[in-house]
């Protein structure tokens, strides 16, 4: 490349000879071979053959458009992206027009002639949905390690239902398509289910009940310890939770009753039954012998 200049009128001083020359604007180029002779001035002419479209994306009528909204287009041999507002200079021919925000998609197929101009406001649809889970009504979770599903309501043949989105922490924030849904939160080994409704606009809060509480377990010399439901199945056996290989190790519990298999360091083996309640904090420290008679410290969450 010899020279760039970036705008229209530009002026170019060469040795005579044979060059390229590409025009571009935005994603529109064209590039045309031209000769240089001495002495005399070349005035190339490009026709572009492009089109323009300006997009403003919101999440529904009156709302200011929105950077957490991508709009991108597909047009002929590639794609751009813009969020919230902006403008495309495009090659003309078919486009496919794809916007989206968090679990909402929607997506707009048509025809461009070289030389048209159009304007797009789009408007999502969408319903914020700000999430939270309590242990119990009145005992908040802060811990960033929550995870919270977001699901549809109705459920497949086989009894699954489809994922829509998801986040990491206390508190999330969803954009969603007006429907039925179902929040599933996630803390350790503790889960809770929230069905829901919204519609286009709804600006609503779900709150998570767990109905669970935090078991901290000591086991000195532990070489692993795993944790089940006390209730055995119909062939004896019981469904693990959680396991660990640390001599300190806590974790969150739906309520109910549990069981504590540990294995220490020397092969000895033993287990101790434990109660957890909702809403409260269970401090064991376990030990051959004292299976049966283990101290329980129970703390209000």
């Amino acid at each position: 490349m010899l020279q760039t200049e970036y705008e229209a009128g530009a002026q170019f001083n060469v040795d005579p000879g044979a060059y390229f020359l590409e025009s571009e604007y935005g994603y529109a180029k064209i590039m045309q071979d031209i000769s240089v002779v001495e002495g005399e001035l070349l005035e190339p002419h490009f026709v572009l053959n492009a089109v323009e479209i300006k997009v403003e994306a919101r999440r529904n009528p009156g709302d200011t458009p929105s950077r957490d909204i991508g709009v991108r287009l597909h047009f002929p041999g590639n794609e751009s992206t813009v969020y919230g507002t902006g403008t495309f200079h495009v090659p003309a021919g078919d486009m496919r027009l794809v916007t989206y925000v968090d679990a909402i998609e929607i997506e707009e197929s048509f025809t461009l002639a070289a030389g048209e101009r159009i304007e797009k406001d789009i408007i999502v649809g969408s319903a914020q949905v700000r999430t939270t889970a309590v242990y119990v009504e009145g005992s908040e979770i802060t811990s960033s390690g929550m995870r919270t599903q977001i699901f549809k309501a109705k459920k497949a043949l086989d009894g699954s239902r489809e994922e829509v989105s998801y986040g990491y922490g206390a508190s999330e924030l969803f954009d969603l398509p007006a429907g039925d849904y179902v929040a599933v939160f996630t803390l350790d080994h503790a889960v809770g289910e929230t069905p829901f409704t919204v519609e286009a606009g709804d600006q609503i809060e779900v709150v998570g009940v767990l109905n669970a509480g935090v078991v901290a377990l000591t086991v000195p010399n532990v070489d692993i310890v795993r944790i089940f439901e006390a209730k055995k199945s119909i062939d004896g056996s019981r469904r693990e939770v959680a396991y660990s290989w640390s001599e300190d190790y806590q974790t969150t519990l739906n309520a109910g009753d549990f069981v504590a298999v540990a294995k220490l360091k020397d092969g000895t083996e033993f287990e101790t039954p434990f109660t957890m309640v909702a809403g409260e904090r269970l401090e064991l420290e376990l030990a051959p012998g004292a299976a049966s008679e283990a101290a329980p410290k129970t703390k209000s969450k």
